[in-house]
């Protein structure tokens, strides 16, 4: 685990709290691909515009397939 926030809810703000941190600490380059379910959290236009602000492709599972 690289990025955290911990929270009772399922808000994109904590998911990304916990991306910015991992951005901060690895320095990941561009084209690192980003794998995660379907959460609203991780589908959020906020933090898709992270991803996409970085140059990370997005993949992410299929309905019902985590």
């Amino acid at each position: 685990m690289v990025g955290w926030a911990p929270g009772r809810t399922l808000e994109a703000e904590l998911a990304i709290q916990a991306l910015q941190m991992a951005l901060a600490q690895r320095k990941p380059p561009p084209g690192l691909i980003h794998h995660a379910d379907r959460g609203v959290q991780y589908a959020s236009r906020s933090y898709l515009q992270i991803l996409r602000l970085h140059g990370f492709p997005i993949s992410m599972s299929g309905k019902g397939n985590p």
